[in-house]
């Protein structure tokens, strides 16, 4: 699935224009920043962060982190942002490896299927990582 998922953000189906329409970049940042969101952002990384990946999903991550880092910055035209989208999809990359169903970060993953950046106080959804990724590939 994570092969799709990079050859969706290549061929510009997840990371586009529309995900950047209607929002202030200096306020997403702001709110991203916050403690509401910055906190369970830190939890989540923390906890992935002690699992072994192997090499080769490690390579596929660092791609897809690429494609999403500069497809984000030639958008957005700030490399801030482009740069906790590229952290963000690392999450969700890893947390797909390891079939780990943090309701928080589902809802992030649904959020970026409806063209949304995440930020601030995210509502949350109970939902399962393979189904919502499913809807962010098949946007």
């Amino acid at each position: 699935m994570l092969h799709k998922l990079l050859e969706k953000i290549k061929n510009n189906c997840i990371i586009t224009k529309e995900l950047f329409d209607n929002y202030n970049l200096d306020d997403v940042l702001n709110l991203r920043n916050n403690d509401i969101f910055d906190s369970k952002w830190i939890e989540l990384y923390n906890s992935l962060e002690k699992l072994e990946i192997s090499n080769d999903n490690l390579k596929l991550i660092d791609e897809i982190r690429k494609e999403v880092f500069i497809k984000s910055c030639n958008i957005s035209e700030d490399s801030e942002i482009a740069s906790y989208i590229s952290d963000d999809f690392e999450l969700i990359c890893k947390a797909y490896i390891f079939n780990i169903n943090n309701n928080w970060l589902n809802s992030i993953i649904y959020l970026y299927a409806n063209n949304i950046i995440p930020y601030g106080n995210i509502d949350v959804r109970e939902s399962n990582i393979k189904e919502i990724l499913n809807q962010l590939l098949n946007k």
